[in-house]
């Protein structure tokens, strides 16, 4: 099955297909009144069932226009802005939207011109996966303006985890896997394993989906930059930090600190900083990564010549210049600018890129992987 509709629809789109007890979306009745003609006027429907007694198209077009008459809709009534109890007239099509063991959600390339590698992935999807799958792909309308959405689509929440860029697709099931492809890789994914999948009903489908999703699992960093340990603020916010970050560390593969850990660097403050850095570690299993900043090595931040500068606690950091995390199958370098540079400003020597250059082709020669 495969549906089309304007981009101004999704939110009502996201209430059909939901299955988790979603609220009803707030609306308009110029929005309601439009998009229930286009389900019931419109060329926008797709099925494998069209022509047989069992037409899914025909079956939308029916339900949406009984709705549609029901509402009276008269184009350029003043009335048409006002606020409208949504679900009286999406809930009885909402039998047509759910119940499929997947639903897909193609992401176009452009506004305003029709891709047509995302149109064949959508007919090609809404006729192979039968009754099995719906298919859904949004349009912005060629007249100009903005497009606002009061209530948020949730299928593409998955973004945030598996960030892509347009044309792609995003997978899910009632059953709650999701997973999001590019285009090409999804062409794959259907032909290859989905519709075999298929075949095993809904638990096998997600299984699929999720196998995909592990595939592309993001990484999470936790960036943390000026701390200014030492300073009254932030002795007053400290006992906060810690407890917020301790709320963040189950959700994240690893903790970054690029800079500014003191305000000023001082032995005295080098006790909360351990505590700090433990905190970190205990919660993570992985080694802090520190990056220093001119106010870690500078009095107040500021330097001149050699007057004000406190190397020897850079040093004390134990803060590493590359560092190759195999779990995240990612190597971070890591640069001190304040090496350089007169009162707050700096710059990255060459002889540092240099030296983080022979360091990563030492890690290559170790173990090949981290190419």
């Amino acid at each position: 099955m495969g549906a089309q509709f304007d981009l101004s629809h999704m939110n009502l789109v996201g209430y059909l297909t939901d299955e988790t007890g979603l609220a009803a979306p707030r609306s308009d009745l110029d929005t309601i009144g439009k998009f229930l003609m286009s389900l019931a006027y419109g060329q926008n429907l797709i099925s494998s069932t069209q022509g047989s007694p069992d037409d899914w198209t025909r079956q939308v077009a029916d339900a949406a226009k009984d709705q549609f008459d029901r509402m009276n809709f008269q184009f350029g009534e003043p009335t048409n802005s006002q606020p409208v109890e949504s679900r009286r007239y999406l809930d009885p099509l909402r039998t047509y939207f759910t119940g499929y063991d997947f639903y897909a959600l193609v992401l176009p390339a452009d506004d305003h011109v029709r891709d047509d590698s995302t149109l064949r992935f959508f007919r090609e999807a809404g006729f192979s996966s039968g009754a099995n799958g719906l298919v859904l792909l949004p349009s912005r309308p060629f007249e100009p303006g903005l497009v606002q959405f009061v209530d948020p689509f949730p299928a593409l929440r998955v973004l945030a985890d598996q960030p892509i860029a347009p044309p792609g697709v995003l997978f899910w099931t009632r059953l709650g896997s999701a997973c999001a492809l590019p285009l090409s890789n999804a062409f794959d994914f259907l032909r290859h394993e989905l519709l075999g999948a298929l075949s095993g009903g809904l638990r096998a489908t997600d299984n699929a989906i999720a196998l995909q999703a592990s595939y592309r699992r993001s990484k999470r960093i936790l960036h943390l930059s000026d701390l200014h340990i030492g300073l009254a603020e932030a002795t007053q916010r400290r006992s906060y930090l810690k407890r917020h970050i301790r709320g963040l560390l189950p959700s994240v593969d690893r903790v970054v600190v690029t800079g500014d850990l003191f305000d000023t660097p001082s032995e005295d403050q080098r006790a909360s900083f351990d505590e700090f850095r433990r905190d970190i570690e205990d919660g993570t299993n992985k080694r802090l990564l520190l990056v220093p900043g001119n106010h870690d090595m500078r009095t107040k931040g500021n330097a001149i010549s050699g007057v004000g500068r406190r190397a020897e606690y850079v040093t004390d950091l134990d803060w590493s210049p590359i560092d190759v995390d195999h779990d995240m199958q990612t190597v971070f370098f890591s640069f001190n600018s304040s090496e350089t540079g007169n009162f707050a400003r700096g710059s990255v020597s060459l002889r540092q890129r240099l030296s983080r250059a022979e360091r990563h082709d030492d890690e290559i020669h170790r173990r090949k992987q981290v190419r």
